[in-house]
């Protein structure tokens, strides 16, 4: 289970719009400086400067098929179970939504593969 990189398209700064700042597509990493981490935003930490890739849906799942693994399952979940953006507010069940929004946007998903090994086993993989 992860962030879904729709997630990843929206304006994390603006608490007012939902705007779209970062490209699904991309090839190129984002350069962010930043305090804390996703973890702890309050967290101190020496070196500031971080480079993120952006990897949409199908390459996710692509890498998975062409490392031999069998893709059994995929889920889509409309909350997150971080505050991701100022716009969402935690809600009764603990996750995180969009505040006054209508609509169920993938913030987080969930694939399930298993690979087969030699001896005839097939150990179970969760992303």
């Amino acid at each position: 289970m992860d962030f879904h990189p729709f997630s990843c398209v929206f304006d994390d700064e603006d608490l007012e719009e939902w705007k779209i700042r970062y490209r699904y597509i991309s090839t190129e990493p984002e350069y962010y400086e930043v305090k804390g981490t996703y973890a702890d935003l309050e967290a101190v930490v020496e070196n500031v400067v971080t480079y993120e890739w952006q990897h949409t849906l199908s390459d996710i799942l692509n890498a998975l098929i062409e490392a031999g693994l069998r893709i059994e399952e995929v889920k889509e979940y409309p909350y997150s179970a971080l505050k991701q953006l100022p716009m969402m507010e935690e809600c009764e069940d603990g996750y995180y939504r969009f505040a006054n929004s209508e609509y169920d946007l993938p913030l987080m998903y969930s694939i399930k593969a298993t690979k087969q090994y030699k001896q005839g086993k097939t150990l179970e993989k969760k992303r």
